[in-house]
């Protein structure tokens, strides 16, 4: 059975800020004059696209939606999924269950913004597991990932306010023999300048080097930043991620491009800059 997935990677910084995904590619930007700004792109593919034949390949897509509103009593945010999104025929969905999880906590008074992470991730990670002990959901090893991330299945990225105070975090579900588990990794906001998941080789090359292969891509973010450079630097990661010349530098991006979708997130709401492509449209 394989996974239709987009690519899950690396998140920097960490201390630096750039993590290889092993599904495609998110970017965050939060500075406290703007709130937060994250993008993603819409490329989703087979785990294994040597096994898939032309019925399957029909599944793949390349404007697939990755970022969510969610709303508490207390919060607003936005949510991206990036990861093992469906099962072999789709009859199990990730985001369909993400979106009912939402919906659920939506009217739930909850201590912190933590609480709300690790309810939310350990709601899905129990629905995958669910519907793994029915046959119906794979936990192979992904062949299309970033090196050590092989066991992991479904990444979320969450960013947003509680009580008015922005908060970020990132929770890996990752298979360990047999096994699920999530851990939420709190970001330090003074540091968002831009996190990135995807592809580690460009980040590096874009921020540390400052590569002239990708200085067209490149925009910095300060405290003082327009909205418009805060959506040109995320948008910036994920079309340098989308080029050949990224494919060739890191066979990784492969599985990142098409329809780049992007939000904005203040205390006040959760607005699209960019809106995903919807099927219906």
């Amino acid at each position: 059975m394989q996974w239709l997935r987009s690519g899950i990677g690396e998140i920097w910084p960490r201390g630096s800020r750039f993590e290889d995904a092993p599904m495609s590619a998110i970017a965050a930007v939060y500075t406290s004059r703007l709130g937060f700004v994250i993008g993603a792109d819409g490329r989703a593919r087979w785990n294994d696209p040597d096994a898939v034949d032309q019925d399957k390949k029909q599944l793949e897509s390349e404007q697939e939606q990755k970022i969510f509103e969610a709303t508490s009593k207390n919060a607003i945010m936005a949510y991206a999924i990036t990861g093992a999104a469906y099962n072999e025929d789709k009859s199990f969905s990730v985001i369909a269950e993400s979106e009912k999880i939402a919906t659920s906590l939506s009217a739930l008074e909850l201590v912190n913004h933590l609480e709300y992470v690790q309810r939310f991730s350990q709601l899905v990670s129990a629905s995958i597991s669910a519907t793994h002990q029915k046959d119906l959901f794979d936990y192979s090893p992904a062949k299309i990932c970033a090196p050590g991330h092989e066991n992991s299945i479904v990444r979320l990225v969450f960013c947003g306010y509680f009580r008015k105070v922005p908060f970020a975090y990132d929770v890996e579900i990752v298979n360990e023999h047999g096994i699920l588990s999530c851990q939420p990794v709190q970001y330090d906001i003074r540091l968002m300048g831009p996190v990135v998941l995807g592809s580690e080789v460009i980040a590096k090359l874009m921020y540390n080097e400052e590569d002239i292969r990708f200085r067209r891509y490149i925009v910095r973010i300060s405290q003082d930043s327009s909205a418009r450079d805060a959506v040109a630097c995320v948008k910036g990661y994920l079309e340098a991620c989308s080029t050949p010349l990224a494919r060739t530098l890191d066979p990784f991006c492969e599985i990142i491009g098409g329809h780049i979708h992007v939000a904005k997130i203040t205390p006040g709401g959760f607005d699209w800059i960019i809106p995903p492509i919807r099927s219906d449209d």
